[in-house]
């Protein structure tokens, strides 16, 4: 999934659509990026999620998740799935 820049907001989706975040699953991630603090808005529920150097590990909704495992910067990956 292609992911567009914009300052510090990273939207994952062209068009957020509107279910409430918590409904689904709550999954674990750790950020792996290098920026002090970066915006991820969620692809399935447009849900914006807060990363960087003092937050790296953060609870997401579960539709969201494919849209954080595949996205980049710099061409690493961005985020991990915490087991």
């Amino acid at each position: 999934m292609a992911c567009s820049k914009r300052g510090s907001v990273v939207r994952l989706s062209a068009k957020p659509r509107a279910p409430v975040v918590g409904e689904a699953e709550l999954v674990l991630i750790k950020y792996r990026g290098w920026v002090d603090e970066i915006f991820y808005i969620g692809s399935a529920t447009g849900a914006e999620y807060a990363f960087g150097l003092d937050k790296q590990r953060a609870y997401v909704d579960s539709r969201d998740l494919d849209g954080f495992l595949t996205a980049k910067e710099d061409d690493r990956i961005a985020f991990e799935l915490v087991t």
